[in-house]
């Protein structure tokens, strides 16, 4: 007798919930938490260099001291995720950040990410 075949689901989609944690002065780069659930989790001087935030869901997560250069958070939902004092330097999807919080401080890289994201080009007028 045969048995009937079981569906595969793809590692990078399977599922994965953290909650009521801190993740603190820890090496993540290039680390991938595509389609993860973060419930009161705290991320603190952390290196999440081009870490893959993708379609996961950051609504309860806090980035405090990280470096997130470069990092993916096509598709994720963010409305109250809070990032103070990260560098926020080349990162993808920031179209997905609707309702993040940002310290003052980290405006400056995101601005860039954002302008690349509307197809504005920025200028430097000692280039001219």
């Amino acid at each position: 007798m045969q048995r009937p075949a079981r569906p595969r689901q793809r590692r990078d989609q399977a599922e994965q919930h953290l909650r009521d944690i801190t993740i603190a002065d820890c090496r993540l780069d290039l680390s991938s938490w595509r389609f993860t659930t973060f419930a009161n989790v705290a991320f603190e001087g952390c290196n999440l260099t081009r870490a893959d935030f993708q379609h996961a869901d950051l609504r309860g997560a806090r980035f405090t001291d990280c470096d997130l250069t470069g990092a993916q958070f096509s598709q994720a939902s963010m409305d109250g995720t809070r990032f103070a004092r990260c560098d926020l330097t080349g990162i993808g999807g920031v179209t997905s950040m609707t309702g993040a919080i940002l310290a003052h401080q980290d405006l400056i890289a995101l601005s860039y990410a954002l302008a690349g994201a509307l197809g504005v080009h920025i200028e430097d007028p000692d280039d001219e």
